[in-house]
């Protein structure tokens, strides 16, 4: 007897990207940033289809399709289903990994964001798979593997990964990439998808706070100053924000200024830290590891003062100042003022 009547599964194909929403019911900025790059991704490829894939009510769907159509989407897939409402690890995981099931794909983008972090390792688990974490960097193989490249050993080093299994998954940090309109965009196709017997939440949300607009002002910055451990004490760090104020610019820091107790986590930049793309970095006694200018790479221009000629930022920076960056606070404060 022949086997025509064997089933067949369904063979991995395209590139399926988590489209996380923001408590608004907008798609998080990442989502066209991950677009933008899967588009290029694909060039030339013949599985080039690029699908988003999201769940509960969006804001203004119309809207939203056209966005993604402009960054080259052809899918927007929406799951649903009464748990999905608000998000939750057990059942959103689940759900996505259902879908994976049904539909298998190549590769699986998902934002390094606090949301994206929590449900990429239990998809990740739930199928089997590898997952590559926090990348900043994504190419595609002449044999049509993800290489997906990230920092490791504390950052002392760029690894690139390749995965054996599907969906080869990573994570990538926001600003990481550019998100570019295409020239032709095309309609991008609408669908829903149903899963059955998803696995309940054993949390529940009792109130959700919107993130202040004062917590981006970092991430948004036009100018930043940053400050590093060889600011050497928190009174020369706190006249970054003197020198700040009359510059219009925000203030950062290195993990080793705040390692030391100089800053707050919360305007830390780097891997462990913000990712940030201003139009001019100023970078106040850092070294310059991996690790850091990781989140700094989207930088237009970075200007470096260090009292080290052979600090590793000189390989980054557009403009080194050789100088004690004490000294040179002090003097552009009694300029400017």
């Amino acid at each position: 007897m022949d086997n025509d009547f064997n089933i067949k599964e369904p063979q991995p194909s395209g590139i399926l990207i988590w489209g996380e929403k923001k408590l608004n019911g907008e798609l998080a900025q990442v989502v066209f940033e991950l677009v933008s790059k899967s588009k290029q991704l694909l060039q030339n490829k013949e599985n080039n289809k690029i699908t988003v894939i999201t769940a509960g009510e969006l804001s203004n769907l119309q809207q939203i399709k056209d966005n993604l159509a402009k960054y080259g989407a052809d899918e927007l897939v929406i799951i649903k289903s009464p748990l999905l409402e608000q998000y939750n690890t057990r059942s959103y995981s689940d759900a996505v990994t259902k879908y994976l099931k049904d539909f298998p794909k190549e590769i699986f983008l998902i934002g390094a964001t606090k949301q994206g972090r929590d449900l990429a390792p239990q998809i990740s688990s739930a199928m089997q798979t590898g997952l590559t974490a926090d990348c900043t960097g994504l190419e595609i193989t002449n044999e049509g593997k993800l290489a997906a490249t990230r920092p490791t050993f504390g950052g002392e080093l760029m690894a690139t990964i390749m995965c054996k299994t599907y969906p080869q998954m990573a994570t990538v940090r926001p600003k990481i990439f550019k998100s570019q309109i295409i020239d032709e965009p095309t309609e991008i196709f609408l669908n829903e998808y149903y899963p059955q017997n998803i696995q309940p939440s054993l949390k529940k949300v009792i109130k959700s706070i919107p993130i202040s607009a004062e917590n981006n002002k970092l991430e948004n910055a036009k100018i930043v100053l940053a400050g590093g451990k060889g600011l050497k004490d928190k009174e020369t760090f706190n006249k970054l924000y003197k020198l700040a104020n009359l510059l219009g610019a925000e203030v950062a820091a290195s993990r080793k200024a705040v390692d030391a107790g100089l800053a707050n986590h919360d305007i830390q930049v780097g891997q462990t830290g913000k990712t940030i793309s201003p139009d001019l970095y100023i970078a106040f006694g850092i070294s310059g590891a991996i690790q850091h200018c990781v989140g700094i790479s989207r930088s237009k221009r970075i200007i470096a003062i260090n009292s080290d000629i052979n600090a590793p930022i000189a390989q980054s920076a557009d403009t080194l100042i050789v100088g004690d960056a004490k000294e040179i606070i002090n003097s552009w404060i009694n300029e400017l003022q």
